[in-house]
C-alpha cells in the first residue's frame, strides 16, 4: 500500500461482476477492487450475495451468547483454546496506551476435526473450534462463516487479476486457510465517554472483512497509514518484554526470598507505582498467555529485523516467554490465573 494517497471518502465497489461470464466484466471489477486497495487501502463491498437471512441468525445467536452471565462464558475462554478460538472477557487485550479495550468478542475460525494432522502437530491457528453449549448457535456462525469465506475467496482471485496475476495465483495456496471470524460486542455503559472501543491497529490476515451493527469505525488516511501497526509492535515491545523481566524479577527474588525488600525499593525509586501490584499482574499474564505472547514477539522480532534493528530484548523476551508457558501452570491455575506471584512461586517450588 506504498502508493496510498489522503482520502475525503472510501470507495463502494460491487462485485457482483466476479461472478459474470464476460472476462472483461470480471476483469473490470477487479481492476475497480485494485485501485481502491492501492490508493485508499478500504472500500465497502457491494453485491456479495450473502443472505441477510444467515447473517439475522448469527447475528441473533451472538447476542444470545453474550448475555449469558461471565462465569458461564469464561467456560469457553480462548485462553484454554490450543489454536486460539473462544471467548475473549473485556479488558483481555489494551490499547496502545496501555489501557484495556471496551469489548469482548468470540473467536471462530475454520472448523477441522480434533484428529487433523495440523491440529496435533501443534499449529496454533487450525484446529478445532469452540462452541458454547447454546442451541444453533454452531450452525448459524458456521453458515454465515462459509458464506463469507467465499466472498474472501472471490476477492482473492480479483485481487491477483488486479496485480496482472492469473486468478489462481494466491487460491491454489489457500486450502486450509486459518480464517478467522471474530464476533465483537462492545458492551453498554451509560457513563461512557467518547473513546476507543477497540484500538486502531493493522490485521496479519490478507484483508479483513468487517460488518459493523452501528456507526463508530474508523480507518486511518493517507500518510497516517502504517503507524498504527507500528504503535501496536512498540508497545508489545515494551509490555510483554516487561512481564518477562518482572517474571525473572521474581524468579530471582523468591529465591533469595527478598522480593519485599525488592519491591519496596522499586516503589521508592518509583514513587506512585505499586511493583507488587504489577507483579500479581504481569506474572499471572505470562502464566496463562505465556504461548500466544511467545508468538507474538517473534513476529515483532522479525519485524525489527526487517528494519535493520537487531532485537536482543525482544529475543530475550520470547525465550523466558516460552519458558514461562513450559511450566505448565495454566492448566493448574485455570482461565483467571493465579492472584498473586506468590502463588507462581509456590508451584514451582512444589514442582522442582
Amino acid at each position: 500500500m506504498s502508493g496510498t494517497t489522503s482520502f475525503t471518502s472510501v470507495p463502494i465497489v460491487d462485485i457482483s461482476g466476479l461472478g459474470s461470464p464476460d472476462r472483461q466484466e470480471r476483469e473490470r471489477v477487479a481492476a475497480e477492487l485494485g485501485k481502491a486497495a492501492s490508493e485508499v487501502g478500504f472500500f465497502y463491498v457491494g453485491g456479495a450475495g450473502v443472505d441477510d437471512l444467515l447473517f439475522d441468525r448469527m447475528l441473533a445467536a451472538t447476542k444470545e451468547f453474550f448475555a449469558l452471565p461471565l462465569d458461564e462464558k469464561m467456560r469457553y475462554y480462548i485462553g484454554l483454546s490450543a489454536c486460539h478460538r473462544g471467548y475473549v472477557p473485556s479488558g483481555e487485550e489494551g490499547l496502545a496506551t496501555g489501557m484495556p479495550e471496551m469489548k469482548e468478542a468470540f473467536d471462530t475460525a475454520l472448523d477441522l476435526p480434533a484428529d487433523d494432522p495440523d491440529y496435533l502437530a501443534g499449529n496454533p491457528m487450525l484446529g478445532p473450534n469452540t462452541w458454547p453449549d447454546l442451541p444453533g448457535f454452531a450452525d448459524a456462525v458456521t453458515a454465515y462463516y462459509e458464506a463469507v469465506l467465499d466472498v474472501g475467496q472471490r476477492l482473492l482471485r480479483a485481487f491477483a487479476v488486479a496485480l496482472g496475476e492469473d486468478p489462481d495465483t494466491f487460491s491454489k495456496h489457500a486450502t486450509k486457510t486459518p480464517s478467522q471470524l471474530r464476533l465483537i460486542h462492545y458492551p453498554y455503559n451509560p457513563d461512557a465517554v467518547d473513546g476507543e472501543g477497540i484500538g486502531a491497529h493493522t490485521d496479519y490476515e490478507c484483508f479483513t472483512l468487517l460488518k459493523p451493527t452501528a456507526p463508530g469505525l474508523e480507518v486511518l488516511n493517507g500518510a497516517a497509514i502504517g503507524s498504527a501497526a507500528a504503535v501496536k509492535m512498540c508497545r508489545s515491545i515494551i509490555v510483554k518484554g516487561l512481564e518477562a523481566l518482572m517474571c525473572e524479577c521474581v524468579l530471582a527474588a523468591g529465591r533469595y526470598d527478598a522480593d519485599e525488600y525488592v519491591f519496596q525499593s522499586l516503589n521508592e525509586s518509583f514513587p506512585g507505582l505499586d511493583w507488587k501490584k504489577l507483579a500479581d499482574y504481569m506474572v499471572g499474564r505470562v502464566v496463562v498467555h505465556g504461548e500466544r505472547r511467545a508468538r507474538e514477539m517473534e513476529e515483532v522480532a522479525e519485524t525489527l529485523r526487517a528494519i535493520d534493528i537487531e532485537p536482543i530484548m525482544t529475543e530475550a523476551a520470547v525465550r523466558r516467554q516460552d519458558w514461562s508457558a513450559g511450566q505448565r501452570l495454566k492448566e493448574q491455575f485455570g482461565p483467571d490465573g493465579p492472584r498473586t506471584y506468590r502463588e507462581v512461586l509456590d508451584a514451582l517450588r512444589a514442582h522442582a
